[in-house]
């Protein structure tokens, strides 16, 4: 423990009854009026002459002793008042001295007194043996302690590729804007981690002082949801990619392709299209934008002055208006109604 705490204690004479009142040592904390008070009405004693008592505590130095009153009150033991502390984290104690004549308390005394406080769990047996080797008095005592809950934490995904797919123009050194670099597609490659699961932790309950179960916060599960071309590690906390292509997240899910697909033209609201698979473009290519993928290329509408490049064949279902400046270079065939 640290310095002694000040402390009181009531003497019983045959004139009435008295209070001794000894200072605290150099680093304690002095005794206080408002605790002699709260004392007193525990034991029943309400008339006392609280002028004294706060002069001679506003006066204390080393030991003092005043008379409190004509009565002559019966022989008081020690005493132990409980406190439980935060949401029944702990316990704690203060003890108080025996008036002359009266009985000290035991080990057994003092643990009966928590078990009626209802303190039923985390009682400091070695605290309580230490106080009955050195009694000290108007002293905070942890006498019991809580065993907290063991709070967990929600189940987390965390994507390894780019979700925010949102139109970002690259801006150029002259402060003009490029609207060929739009990047729209999140590539992937084949055996690629693509997202990672942190499992869902539960925590742990804990017990307070009063014997109560203390749960945890309520956490959230979450799973990883996703299509096809897709496959997961043995455990269930990874996910990768069977291809090389692109993969997309909508709703929560994950999908993985190996055709991209523009529904529109390719134009400035979609930028150049460099893909690592086939594409299909729904719509036109317009003149000045290029496509460029390693698999076959389709598109359904017309290629205007173009550049369309394919490691595998092109295929353009109504044909190509180039304007003497469009360019379709490929691997495999060049298939067109009309250029």
């Amino acid at each position: 423990m640290s310095a002694r705490n000040g402390f009181f204690q009531l003497i019983i004479k045959e004139d009435g009854t008295y209070i001794k009142i000894t200072e605290a040592e150099m680093g304690g904390k002095s005794v206080l009026f408002d605790e002699i008070s709260n004392y007193l009405i525990d034991k029943k004693i309400y008339e006392y002459d609280k002028i004294s008592l706060g002069k001679a505590l506003a006066s204390l130095r080393d030991v003092i002793e005043l008379k409190l009153t004509m009565a002559i009150i019966f022989p008081i033991d020690e005493y132990l008042k409980i406190e439980v502390m935060e949401e029944r984290l702990y316990a704690k104690g203060r003890f108080y001295p025996p008036t002359n004549n009266g009985r000290l308390m035991t080990k057994d005394d003092i643990i009966g007194t928590l078990v009626r406080s209802g303190i039923k769990y985390g009682m400091n047996e070695q605290l309580v043996n230490e106080f009955l080797i050195n009694r000290q008095y108007c002293t905070d005592y942890i006498l019991a302690k809580a065993t907290p809950a063991v709070q967990g934490h929600d189940a987390v995904v965390t994507y390894h590729f780019n979700t925010d797919l949102t139109l970002k123009p690259k801006t150029n050194e002259d402060g003009s804007v490029d609207f060929h670099q739009l990047d729209m597609i999140s590539h992937c490659t084949k055996d690629e981690l693509l997202a990672t699961l942190t499992p869902v932790d539960q925590g742990k309950p804990g017990i307070d002082v009063c014997g109560n179960i203390l749960r945890p916060a309520k956490v959230n599960n979450r799973i990883m949801r996703h299509g096809n071309k897709i496959y997961m590690s043995e455990d269930g906390f990874n996910m990768y990619s069977e291809v090389d292509g692109h993969v997309t997240l909508t709703d929560q899910r994950v999908f993985v392709s190996d055709t991209y697909e523009v529904h529109a033209d390719v134009d400035s609201s979609t930028g150049d299209v460099v893909y690592e698979g086939n594409v299909v473009i729904r719509g036109n290519v317009i003149t000045g934008f290029s496509v460029k993928a390693k698999g076959d290329i389709e598109v359904n509408g017309v290629v205007e002055g173009a550049r369309i490049e394919a490691g595998g064949q092109i295929v353009l279902k109504r044909g190509m208006q180039g304007m003497n400046k469009g360019m379709l270079i490929a691997n495999g065939n060049i298939i067109s109604k009309f250029i």
